[in-house]
């Protein structure tokens, strides 16, 4: 005979005056951003068993996901692999959530408001006021404990239950609660979008501003997109002068910058000619892909297209919700944006280098030219050079050469700004570096040739120069010029020399002969050195036609002039008629040269 069996006397369970029974969920996870997303999702799950409602379902999801990125904005990096806890308590009437971590925290404010629009933090607490019934934040230093707690709202679905008429009497009909129930659905699927949209543009306007590259930038996106997206895979590609560049790629999708060509090739070569999203369904794709759904979406910005985001994910075959695809629309329009700004930023930052070297350049030619010009008795001098740019190629330089006589140079470079600065500044070193050729001109721009042919030769530039020498006790110039404008010397009877070059510009040839042409330069001569800015036909600010007209201005004003500096002004003022109008079109140079009759010494 068997024995009985054990008599068992359970006694009843007794529930106490204000308690309630429930049940339970935990989850545990490292602070990362992956982490949060996945214990949100999964927390829905547990919650949508319980039968919570659509509504319920999404404000916990955004609750939960804002107060676990709490956690992880907080924690330091030297403590990235401390993990952090959820826990859900589900009763009839309310669901209490408690997270507990480790970081050092943060002091709750005493009165949690909407923050200010450009504000980068504050909208996270906002937002779980908003959505819960009460909270309560301990820091301690071991652990913090956040604790939540949200009434549960009563079923969204369309009963005929107690509605005060009599039992049996349908308030709808089994269509028409169908199709209430799908509005509500909708309704509430849009609401949900609106809900993790607005939480994920928080979340990635928190960080973005600490990123400066933009690769980075673009990467810290499309993983924020991946994660909201539950993408696993995805490519962001950026228009750039009519083509392609790959900025960032999740999940090692081959790219098609690589000569395998792209996962998403076909399909983004169809969202840029459409416009339009082009949806990734199972098939759709090759099958050695992988990929079962996705989307593929042009972005733009003022009508011009910026780029594509491509997202994929190999194991859902659902299409991406509504909420999913307005958070890869908003994002990408955030990403436009930051792109504008960042060309914006960097044109201004090239503006400004290019200033600072146009400013650093244009006081390395204010350096070339001469603050005085030498006083010799029996000599009158002046001297004037004007840029069309910032910097120009022009320069000129007046020396005493013994102690009765001056040696004069000027040069002008092909060329404008920065490059054209700096050859003068070479040429105008090399040609002061032979003093003891000064008496032959000829002999000195046969020495500067040879020693800048190399440097123009690589850079394919040339320089024009005029040298020459002015001795007074023999009343003598002698000038040598290298594809420069002709010299021209007005005599006391009005008559107008010229002082033709006699060779090519410097940079042409290594090895060339330069001869130097004397000419007598007695009392009251007028000799003027120039550039062929004076005589450059684009220009319209009456500048002349030619050096034949220059010559025949020279020769009505050397009459009636008085002192160098006469000559000098009705220059200047021929050369500026409509300055106000018409800009300068070539850098303009010139040196004016009065002998005058000295008297003898008592």
């Amino acid at each position: 005979m068997s024995a009985p069996a054990p008599f068992r006397n359970d006694p009843p369970l007794i529930t106490p005056p204000g308690a309630e029974e429930g049940t339970a969920w935990r989850w545990t996870g490292i602070p990362s951003l992956v982490a949060v997303r996945e214990a949100a999702v999964n927390a829905r799950k547990f919650l949508k068993r319980q039968g919570l409602t659509e509504e319920d379902l999404n404000a916990w999801e955004l609750v939960l996901t804002e107060a676990a990125n709490n956690v992880v904005l907080h924690m330091p990096p030297e403590r990235a692999g401390d993990s952090w806890n959820l826990q859900l308590i589900v009763t009839l009437k309310e669901v209490t959530a408690t997270l507990t971590d480790h970081s050092p925290g943060f002091e709750w404010p005493d009165k949690v408001e909407l923050p200010d629009i450009d504000s980068e933090s504050g909208r996270g607490l906002y937002i779980i006021k908003e959505m819960t019934s009460s909270r309560h934040y301990l820091r301690g230093p071991q652990e913090n404990v956040l604790t939540l707690v949200r009434g549960r709202q009563a079923s969204g679905r369309i009963t005929n239950g107690d509605n005060g008429m009599e039992p049996g009497t349908e308030v709808f009909t089994a269509e028409e609660k169908k199709d209430l129930e799908a509005t509500l659905d909708h309704m509430t699927e849009e609401l949900g979008a609106a809900y993790e949209s607005l939480s994920a543009i928080f979340r990635f306007s928190s960080e973005s501003h600490r990123i400066t590259d933009l690769s980075d930038f673009t990467s810290t996106l499309l993983h924020h997109l991946g994660t909201v997206t539950q993408s696993d895979c995805g490519v962001i590609r950026l228009a750039e002068e009519g083509a392609f560049r790959t900025l960032a790629v999740m999940g090692g999708v081959p790219s098609p910058d690589t000569l395998d060509g792209g996962d998403f090739d076909r399909l983004e070569q169809a969202a840029i000619a459409s416009g339009q999203d082009q949806w990734i369904e199972e098939g759709t794709l090759p099958e050695r892909v992988g990929i079962k759904s996705g989307l593929v979406h042009p972005f733009y910005e003022g009508g011009t297209l910026m780029g594509t985001v491509s997202l994929g994910r190999h194991r859902l075959t659902d299409p991406m919700r509504a909420g999913d695809v307005n958070v890869v629309h908003t994002f990408s329009e955030f990403l436009a944006q930051h792109i504008v700004r960042r060309r914006h930023e960097e044109a201004a930052q090239r503006a400004s280098a290019v200033k600072r070297e146009l400013e650093l350049a244009a006081s390395i030619q204010r350096s070339l030219l001469p603050r005085s010009m030498p006083s010799i008795p029996g000599l009158q001098l002046s001297a004037h050079c004007e840029s069309a740019m910032d910097v120009g190629g022009d320069f000129y330089s007046v020396l005493p050469w013994g102690d009765t006589g001056v040696f004069f140079m000027m040069a002008d470079v092909m060329g404008k700004g920065v490059g054209a600065s700096m050859m003068a500044a070479v040429t105008r070193s090399v040609l002061r570096s032979v003093p003891q050729l000064y008496e032959d001109p000829g002999l000195v721009l046969r020495q500067t040739a040879k020693f800048l042919f190399e440097d123009l030769d690589r850079l394919e530039m040339f320089v024009t120069a005029v040298v020459g020498t002015m001795d007074l006790p023999s009343g003598e110039v002698r000038v040598a010029s290298a594809g420069h404008c002709p010299v021209l010397i007005a005599m006391p009877d009005g008559e107008i020399h010229e002082i033709p070059a006699c060779g090519p510009p410097l940079g042409l040839m290594e090895e060339i002969h330069y001869p130097s042409t004397s000419m007598r330069f007695p009392p009251g001569s007028r000799m003027l050195v120039f550039t062929d800015g004076l005589t450059d036909p684009r220009d319209g600010r009456g500048a002349f036609a030619d050096h034949t007209e220059l010559a025949d201005w020279l020769k009505e004003s050397a009459r009636s002039a008085g002192p160098a500096d006469s000559l000098h002004e009705a220059l200047l003022h021929r050369l500026r008629l409509n300055s106000a109008t018409a800009p300068l079109a070539d850098d303009q140079t010139f040196i004016l040269l009065h002998r005058v009759e000295t008297r003898a010494a008592p």
